[in-house]
């Protein structure tokens, strides 16, 4: 067992200790307020050691706490930083309560003296709220103490066109939104997965894809849905809100029907579902429009031509001229040309903000159609045949703040231009053949651009291993020196066999070298892996 991991899971116990404590510290020197109230100070003297002693526990398992993968990096940093200032401020305020109690020698202390004690104690009760406020939007999520379970429904990324409800918004995010955005959603997103968006969802993992239309019953997502509660791999994890039978096969069924964010409800359906909720909130509905926008809506008859050809096309915000188009839908978005897109868009081109047309058949011929966009701030590429010579132009987009392009074969050559897109805010590269040297050049160009690739785990290359032999299992046998010598074992006894370990026989398991005893037993940890690691967990693996 990790003790030092470990210890950082104390922090969701301990952290309510100061609270309370601080609460009565606050009391008690109410009461020393009214008339008479002065008497001895030993009790609030007591709590103030006792806060300064939990919140200082309080702050260092929730540093260890914070090293573990899936948290949002800049909300885990502003509420560590604000845990340890109340934690430094209430060491502050225990010395400054001391100095008064030492310069008042009949041991009630002149109220001036007390002063500083009191501003300091202000300043706690200050921090609770936003260190608090922080500590719940890791949690719950953000917004959580403001945003209604109906306005949730209507979460940032995922829309409807009004008054039609859509099959995932009526049947599929509700479940997500109970069950799984308070690991996999905008705040917290263990092993990479966040469940909160249509791309998020269809990018999966740092494992891979979660959702498999073409055969929704090995999909991880449905896989992990119907282990068995007590199964370590089950999600929810035990302990947790589980989804019900009725809501995991109507997830199966989802993902069996293609997985489509934006198909209607069948009428039937639709009927039963309270027309309650809100208009759809497209991505950017939360920014301004842009100073210049146009004057005039786009062209009702190529606004009609666009849903004809099955784009979800909306407003940014109501009664605003900008557009947010997508022509994303899982199924038949491949169909989207360049032919298509040139019939379709340059009408509204002018009005365009925010454009999707990920998953699509365009290449780089649309680019230039694109880059004569000019008020476009949100662009999805992912997974198009866009190449440098696309993104080249692209570059001219003045006022993109946001570009996808995940699973694209963009390289190091394009990344000079996204450099030069001054307004560029936020740009997604994983899976495409960017290199990190290229990555790190960008960042040392744009230190304010954030640059998503995939993992926020950075570090330099120890081993190339030789070319794998293909064989009946993932088995890593017989490495030839040097390679053997640098596959060290975490273990030293084979967790099949309790035998001492073989350093030949070894396998690589979620980025731990694991060693065994013989050839036999590495196959028999990969019919059972989740069996043999519980015996692994028992040891003092290095």
């Amino acid at each position: 067992m990790d003790y030092f991991a470990t210890s950082g899971h104390f922090h969701v116990v301990l952290l309510h200790l100061p609270i309370g404590l601080i609460a009565g510290v606050g009391l008690l020197e109410l009461l020393t307020l009214r008339p008479g109230g002065a008497g001895s100070r030993a009790p609030v003297r007591l709590l103030l050691w006792l806060v300064a002693a939990s919140a200082a526990m309080v702050a260092s398992t929730g540093y260890i706490l914070s090293l573990e993968p899936g948290y949002v990096a800049d909300t885990v940093s502003l509420h560590m930083w604000l845990g340890i200032a109340f934690a430094a401020l209430s060491v502050v305020t225990l010395a400054a309560h001391e100095f008064a109690l030492r310069a008042a020698p009949s041991g009630t202390p002149a109220r001036s003296r007390l002063l500083p004690f009191r501003l300091g104690l202000l300043g706690m009760v200050g921090l609770i709220v936003p260190v608090g406020h922080l500590g719940g939007t890791l949690t719950h999520g953000d917004d959580f103490l403001f945003v209604s379970s109906l306005e949730s429904k209507q979460h940032e990324g995922i829309a409807q066109d009004s008054p039609e409800l859509t099959e995932f918004i009526a049947n599929i995010q509700p479940v997500l939104e109970s069950n799984c955005y308070a690991c996999h959603g905008e705040a917290k997103q263990k092993a990479g997965l966040a469940l909160h968006t249509p791309e998020s969802i269809l990018a999966g993992s740092r494992n891979g894809p979660v959702i498999d239309p073409a055969d929704p019953k090995t999909g991880e997502l449905i896989r992990r849905l119907q282990l068995p509660l007590e199964h370590d791999d089950h999600m929810p994890p035990q302990g947790k809100p589980q989804p019900s039978e009725d809501q995991v096969r109507a997830i199966k069924a989802w993902i069996a029907g293609g997985a489509s964010f934006t198909s209607p409800l069948s009428a039937t359906v639709q009927a039963t579902v309270e027309p309650t909720l809100p208009a759809a909130t497209p991505p950017a509905a939360a920014q301004p429009t842009h100073p210049d926008a146009p004057t005039a809506a786009a062209d009702s008859a190529a606004l009609a031509n666009l849903r004809t050809a099955l784009a979800h096309v909306q407003a940014i915000e109501p009664g605003s001229p900008l557009l947010w188009i997508d022509f994303a839908a899982p199924s038949g978005a491949a169909q989207v040309t360049d032919d298509r897109i040139a019939a379709l868009l340059p009408p509204v081109a002018g009005h365009v903000q925010d454009l999707s047309l990920a998953r699509s058949g365009i290449t780089d011929r649309s680019a230039a159609l694109i880059a004569g966009m000019v008020r476009l701030r949100r662009l999805d590429l992912s997974r198009t045949a866009i190449t440098d010579a696309g993104v080249t132009l692209l570059g001219s987009l003045k006022n993109l703040e946001e570009l996808n392009l995940v699973g694209t074969s963009v390289t190091d050559a394009s990344l000079p231009d996204l450099a030069n897109a001054t307004n560029l805010q936020r740009l997604f590269l994983w899976s495409t053949q960017v290199t990190p040297d290229g990555v790190e050049r960008l960042r040392a160009a744009r230190p304010g651009l954030v640059i998503e690739t995939g993992s926020s785990l950075t570090g330099q290359t120890l081993a190339i291993e030789d070319a794998p032999e293909l064989r009946t299992s993932a088995l890593v046998e017989d490495v030839p020196s040097p390679a053997a010598n640098q596959l060290k074992p975490v273990n030293s006894t084979c967790p099949v066999s309790n035998a001492p370990v073989d350093p030949r026989f070894v396998i690589v398991y979620e980025g731990r070298v694991i060693g065994f005893c013989c050839s036999n037993c590495p196959k028999k940890f990969w019919d059972d892996p989740a069996t043999f690691l519980r015996a692994l967990a028992n040891q003092d693996v290095r």
